[in-house]
C-alpha cells in the first residue's frame, strides 16, 4: 500500500512538472508571436504566410540544437577520458552543427524575401536578438522574488 501511495505522489509531481513546462512553452510561444507581429507590423496576409515558414525553420533549427545539447551532455560526462582525436572530432561536430544552422537560416532567408519587404526583413533580423533579450528579462523577472515595500 505504501508503494502505491509513493508511486501516486511521484506521478502527480511528474504530471504537474510536465504541465508547468508545457504551460511555459505555450506562454513563450504566445510572447514570440506577439513580439514579432508587433515589431514587424505584420499585415494579416503577411502573418498568414510568415508564421508557417518561421515555424518550419524553428523546427529544423531546434532539431540541430537538440542534437548539439545531447553531444554537449555526452561530452561533459566523458571529456576527461577523451583523446585529442576525439576532442577534435567533437569540436569539428560543433562547427558543422553551427554551419547547418547557418545554412538553414540562408535557405529560409530566400523564403522570407518572398513574404516580407527588405525593410521588414531587416527588422526581423534585429528583432530576433531583441526577442531573446526580452524573453530572458521576462524569465528573470518571474524568478525574482517580489520586492517588499
Amino acid at each position: 500500500m505504501k508503494k502505491i501511495y509513493i508511486l501516486a505522489i511521484v506521478f502527480i509531481v511528474f504530471f504537474k512538472n510536465t504541465q508547468a513546462q508545457e504551460n511555459r512553452r505555450e506562454e513563450i510561444e504566445s510572447f514570440r508571436i506577439a513580439y514579432f507581429t508587433k515589431q514587424l507590423n505584420l499585415t494579416s496576409e503577411e502573418a498568414k504566410k510568415f508564421w508557417p515558414v518561421y515555424n518550419e525553420m524553428q523546427a529544423e533549427i531546434q532539431k540541430i540544437q537538440k542534437e548539439r545539447r545531447n553531444r554537449h551532455r555526452d561530452l561533459r560526462d566523458t571529456k576527461d577520458n577523451l583523446s585529442d582525436a576525439e576532442l577534435e572530432k567533437s569540436i569539428n561536430d560543433e562547427m558543422a552543427s553551427r554551419q547547418k544552422e547557418l545554412d538553414i537560416e540562408k535557405k529560409y532567408h530566400e523564403r522570407y524575401k518572398q513574404i516580407l519587404s527588405m525593410k521588414k526583413l531587416a527588422v526581423y533580423y534585429r528583432a530576433q536578438e531583441g526577442f531573446k533579450r526580452e524573453l530572458i528579462r521576462k524569465l528573470q523577472d518571474k524568478r525574482r522574488p517580489p520586492e517588499l515595500d
